[in-house]
């Protein structure tokens, strides 16, 4: 791709829904507007792309123009809210982010982490002078919430690959924070509202990360991922290429990344050999 693409393919609206898989959260996305500003295509395209990977999705009208809408990672909720208005010391004024996603507990619905997606279509992202303001942006945001942001550019959400870089990036920021919860407080399990994962079998490891479903607990909530799209998870690192990809690598051909059916096959044989 040259430096020089300034778009993407936007999703139209039933292109969206079955994204989402969520009609009436595809239609606010899809008409969202903030203060009589109507979000442009391409960046609801990302904000649609970004929450379908922490499918199943749940939209909930609360009153006037608020709105819930969560997802889930693994046995955790993660919420979404866009144009989170945020106030920039700076210039005295508020800014908004494009998309704030929220991991919490699903118990406390405490915070764990949080992280922030910017879609940076129009070009004066990358003039000298609007890099520079990107960051002391940035900067103000990380001062006045603790919340880091995560810049897209339309130049690396092009193809398939790229766009789920946006997610394995979000998912390792999250799972560094879940890191740190003492195990003892983690989700306590039950045999009866637990069933083991759809996506991984239970074999929790696929290709060279955990799960991105159960994050390699290897079971999740019956009640969460009844119905879970595992087609959205259709190819994963190849453990033997996660530093360089080996032309003759004999697990992924030389490709660097795994289909769902070898991640397991693999997997499984490994455990055989514990």
């Amino acid at each position: 791709m040259g430096n020089n693409i300034r778009n993407i393919q936007c999703l139209t609206l039933s292109e969206m829904n079955d994204k989402l898989n969520n009609k009436e959260l595809a239609e606010y996305i899809f008409n969202f507007n903030s203060k009589n500003k109507i979000s442009s295509a391409p960046e609801t395209t990302v904000i649609a792309y970004v929450m379908s990977y922490f499918k199943p999705l749940s939209f909930k009208r609360i009153a006037g123009t608020n709105v819930i809408i969560n997802g889930t990672h693994g046995n955790y909720i993660v919420s979404f809210q866009l144009q989170e208005k945020i106030y920039n010391s700076l210039s005295k004024r508020t800014l908004s982010s494009d998309l704030t996603l929220k991991l919490c507990d699903s118990t406390t619905t405490d915070i764990i982490a949080k992280i922030g997606i910017e879609y940076d279509g129009h070009s004066e992202h990358v003039t000298s002078y609007g890099i520079v303001e990107d960051k002391r942006k940035d900067l103000s945001v990380l001062k006045q919430t603790g919340m880091v942001r995560l810049r897209i550019q339309p130049e690396m959400f092009q193809t398939n690959e790229e766009k789920k870089d946006v997610y394995r990036a979000v998912k390792k920021y999250f799972e560094q924070y879940i890191k740190l919860i003492p195990r003892e407080k983690r989700s306590v399990k039950s045999g009866r509202t637990y069933i083991e994962c759809p996506l991984c079998e239970g074999v929790q490891i696929l290709g060279s990360q955990s799960c991105p479903v159960c994050l390699g607990d290897g079971s999740v909530k019956k009640n969460v991922y009844i119905g879970l799209d595992i087609e959205v998870f259709d190819t994963f690192d190849c453990p033997d290429c996660t530093k360089r990809t080996i032309k003759n690598c004999r697990k992924c051909r030389g490709t660097s990344f795994l289909n769902r059916n070898e991640a397991i096959n693999i997997r499984r044989e490994e455990l055989k050999r514990l």
